[in-house]
C-alpha cells in the first residue's frame, strides 16, 4: 500500500531504516575496541561502558516518549 501511495517517502524511509541500522550495529559491536583503542580505557572496564550504554538506549526512549506525549498531546 504505501510504496503504490508514497514510492519515494517508502524508498527513502527504508534507506534511512537500513542506514541507521548498520550504522547502530557499527557503533555497538565496535565499542569495545573504540573505547580501548581511542579513549584508552583499560580492557577490563569496557563491559562497564557497554552496560552503561545500554540502560540509556533502553531509558532514552521510555523518558522520551513520555515528553513526547505529555507535551506532544497538549499542542
Amino acid at each position: 500500500m504505501a510504496f503504490k501511495l508514497y514510492p519515494k517517502r517508502t524508498v527513502l524511509g527504508f534507506a534511512l531504516f537500513v542506514g541507521q541500522a548498520f550504522i547502530y550495529n557499527a557503533v555497538t559491536f565496535g565499542l569495545g575496541t573504540f573505547l580501548v583503542e581511542f579513549y584508552d580505557i583499560e580492557d577490563a572496564q569496557v563491559p562497564f561502558y557497554i552496560v552503561l550504554f545500554a540502560l540509556s538506549n533502553f531509558m532514552g526512549p521510555v523518558l522520551l516518549g513520555r515528553c513526547s506525549t505529555r507535551w506532544g498531546a497538549s499542542r
